[in-house]
């Protein structure tokens, strides 16, 4: 994964933007010239190459940012507030789950009931992360479901060609009696109107309609950005962002257990 160490205040060029929001910044790939910024919400915004960010890197920093209709990052300012550390030592061990297991539902049609108690109550420019935690906690904290959770990372290449605004996306799966092979569902009450397989949900972002290479190493998507279109990744129902899926790959560890305060934090920011 590339690290950017540099950072700047971006000047304030216009008087209106496209978009404007709060993120730290997870890192910056570069590509055909021009810097692409991976936001920790999940958003992304470009930077030519001439341009650069000389102040030193604080990955819990937290910024100010404005885009243009392009997505071009025209005001960047960091703010006094830094995040604070919500892991807890208790929910980490230090291999990998191995026996995580989901709850394997019995039929369709329990997951299509189940679908529809899905929190609705979102704020609408929450972020896909936290309201996919808060539907993975409630589904098994009310209904003791066991469920996994699907990453769609999308590439450079990808996010460059169609000025696409997010470099990820996730949502609770949900595993399903079928015969030999569980069916695996994707529950996204944002954009699906019921339970659908991972190749519909992901033909909503993926324009190409080109499938979505899984691969169970975030390593593979994060250093060969420009090969596919996506990367498909899934997880017990406890992690909750890429930052969660890097700590297992690079530390072996892995969240056993849901994070309180990182439900609080979820429900705080999207609901």
């Amino acid at each position: 994964m590339m690290i950017l160490l540099y950072f700047c205040l971006l000047p304030f060029t216009t008087l209106s933007f496209a978009d404007s929001f709060k993120s730290s910044i997870f890192d910056m790939t570069h590509h055909q010239g021009q810097w692409i910024v991976r936001f920790a919400n999940g958003r992304t915004g470009f930077l030519t190459s001439g341009n650069s960010l000389p102040s030193q890197y604080r990955p819990n920093l937290m910024f100010d940012i404005d885009l243009d209709d392009e997505l071009k990052i025209k005001s960047l300012r960091p703010q006094a507030q830094v995040i604070s550390e919500s892991m807890e030592a208790t929910s980490l061990v230090g291999l990998q789950d191995e026996d995580y297991r989901p709850t394997i539902l019995q039929d369709e049609a329990v997951a299509k009931s189940l679908f529809q108690t899905l929190n609705s109550n979102y704020q609408r420019h929450s972020e896909c992360s936290d309201r996919a935690h808060v539907w993975s906690w409630e589904l098994f904290n009310r209904h003791n479901l066991r469920t996994e959770k699907v990453f769609v990372f999308f590439t450079a290449s990808y996010i460059n060609r169609y000025r696409f605004k997010w470099w990820f996306h996730v949502a609770p799966l949900v595993s399903v009696k079928n015969k030999d092979t569980p069916q695996k569902y994707v529950f996204d009450y944002v954009f699906l109107p019921s339970p659908k397989s991972i190749r519909e949900w992901t033909n909503l972002f993926v324009y190409t309609k080109k499938e979505c290479k899984m691969t169970t190493r975030f390593s593979e998507y994060d250093h060969n950005p420009q090969i596919e279109d996506c990367y498909l990744m899934t997880s017990p129902m406890y992690l909750w962002t890429p930052v969660d899926l890097m700590d297992q790959e690079v530390y072996d560890r892995i969240k056993k257990n849901f994070s309180l305060p990182d439900i609080k934090s979820a429900y705080g920011q999207a609901f």
